[in-house]
């Protein structure tokens, strides 16, 4: 059935009373627990230097209410979203359509949780969601990119001893503006029903059952259904601390071609072996991912993302599209003392360009990466300081247009060297440095560009109190000039004047590009102005 605007007004109307009745019946018939968080934030943005004539010298104010109700059988949670923007001159006219500000005021989340036993339990409104180990499914919320998207519409679980099962199905709905860049957008209201049944035969082995459907909203993909199901077996843990995972899952995506429908195929494979060994801890991961491409309808430039593979990289710097790719990392780290280990990652891997998989063509041209790395921990004063650092390196090879085999291009490389230090001080204070040095390459046109970023943060705690911080940055990928346009600083303090108020004002410049979290990365811009924030919890 496909949803209009009605259909998802009616939807938010009944979400809206059933939150009422489970506030006021939870209050009438059981000892409840209630907590607001209020979140303010003004922001002067500048101009922050990326050469954007459309994201610079205005005001943002954003609101969050966020009412959290629990009581024993009823649970409901509701957040109110306003974002005010001042000077409407921004939405220059020859700006693309993705790139829109605007006034946004809505109940952004909403949702009860009836929980009429122990093992049973519905939902209705909004929700996160996954399957397995997100190959096939993931509907999550990552605080640093301040990028959200659920579920909206119905869940029922049941869990017990031996078996398990989740029946769900909605509409997806997303943080209307995208807090990398203010720029607003519409939900997607892509249609999904999932299910998923699990046992448990034995104490350490659980086998999951999956499947998965979706229809597309957008009017501009013709193609717009997926279906896919898929099995995960977890064996942990084991006798000597061993620990086995694995999923495979098949996906089939419609694909029109001259108004005839043809379903594309694709599948994923993951395998996760860990063992500890006295002092010795292994792992051992592997993925094989092949045209798993489940996206939904578009958002700005790309399509959004519903799942999340395991990446079997480091989750904090590049990670590859995961469409279609195939390789692995093995981990080993070794504990020299209660308070001092080591660690040394290798990851390698081939892949195929995303345009391929998206496009549904042939995947003609297969590159290549490598990526290895190490470090080490020192916890000091009885685990009150702590020393780390780590060292990498990282390069992906493409072969020559029209060669398969005989001559390799590099595509890209980064050296990379990160440390972290904390000290206590005593009395509360502790005093913090970290630094992040990286040597890259790319290949632009049949040119490459080799450039230094990198950043550095030392910053001051008292416990409860406040904390302290002042960055310096630099970025020469643009190579701008003078020089000192390729240089940035900022600084920051958060101040505690209670247990329940926490004050932050933020200034400066601070670059932007390429940022990676849990296995998730996006191109920021940089920012330039003045944040301030309140958060207030009762």
């Amino acid at each position: 059935m496909r949803l209009d605007f009605s259909t998802h007004f009616t939807l938010k109307a009944w979400s809206i009373l059933f939150f009422l009745f489970v506030f006021f019946y939870s209050n009438l018939a059981f000892s409840s627990n209630f907590k607001l968080t209020e979140t303010f934030t003004a922001t002067w943005h500048s101009d922050n230097r990326d050469k954007e004539t459309t994201n610079d010298d205005y005001f943002d104010f954003k609101n969050r209410l966020d009412i959290l109700h629990i009581s024993p059988m009823l649970d409901a949670i509701l957040r109110v979203d306003t974002m005010t923007i001042f000077d409407y001159d921004l939405n220059d006219p020859e700006a693309p359509p993705n790139k829109v500000y605007r006034d946004d005021y809505r109940i952004e989340r909403i949702s009860g949780v009836l929980k009429p036993s122990k093992n049973f339990k519905i939902t209705l409104g909004d929700f996160y969601t996954s399957l397995g180990s997100g190959i096939l499914l993931s509907l999550q919320k990552i605080d640093e990119f301040g990028s959200e998207t659920v579920l909206r519409g119905g869940k029922v679980d049941f869990d017990s001893r031996h078996i398990s099962w989740s029946l769900m199905g909605g509409v997806t709905n997303v943080n209307n503006i995208d807090e990398m860049n203010n720029y607003f957008f519409e939900d997607p209201m892509d249609r999904i029903s999932a299910g998923r049944i699990s046992g448990k035969p034995f104490q350490s082995l659980k086998i999951e059952a999956m499947g998965l459907f979706m229809e597309r909203d957008d009017p501009r993909l013709k193609s717009p259904h997926l279906y896919g199901t898929g099995i995960m077996i977890d064996s942990s843990p084991l006798p000597g601390k061993l620990a086995i995972s694995g999923e495979y899952d098949v996906i089939w995506r419609e694909k029109g071609v001259a108004d005839i429908s043809q379903f594309q195929r694709g599948q994923g494979a993951y395998l996760k072996f860990d063992a500890t060994v006295g002092r010795f801890s292994f792992l051992l991961e592997g993925k094989w991912y092949e045209k798993l491409d489940i996206s939904g309808s578009i958002l700005g430039d790309t399509p959004i993302q519903y799942n999340l593979p395991p990446t079997a990289e480091k989750v904090d710097q590049e990670i590859l599209d995961n469409s279609t790719v195939y390789g692995g990392r093995i981990k080993g780290s070794f504990r020299i003392s209660d308070n001092f280990s080591v660690y040394a990652n290798f990851s390698a891997g081939d892949y195929a360009p995303l345009t391929d998989v998206l496009e549904g063509n042939e995947v003609s041209r297969i590159a290549y990466y490598l990526h290895a790395y190490g470090g080490f921990t020192i916890f000091l004063g009885e685990g009150l300081s702590e020393i780390s650092a780590e060292g990498g390196w990282r390069k992906e090879m493409e072969p020559e247009l029209g060669d398969t085999d005989d001559k390799w291009n590099e595509h890209s490389h980064n050296y990379h060297v990160e440390t972290k230090m904390v000290f206590y001080l005593g009395r509360g204070f502790s005093l913090r440095y970290s630094l992040l040095h990286e040597a890259r390459g790319n290949a632009v046109g049949l040119g490459f560009v080799k450039y230094e970023r990198g950043t550095q943060i030392l910053g001051l705690d008292l416990s409860g109190v406040m904390s302290l911080n002042a960055g310096f940055e630099y970025d020469t990928q643009s190579h701008k000039m003078p020089f000192s346009d390729n240089l940035y600083g900022w600084g920051e303090g958060k101040f505690f004047p209670t247990k329940w108020m926490i004050l932050s004002l933020k200034g400066g410049i601070e670059r932007g590009g390429l940022k990676c979290v849990s296995g998730v990365c996006r191109t920021i811009p940089p920012f330039s102005g003045v944040k301030m924030s309140v958060v207030i919890r009762y």
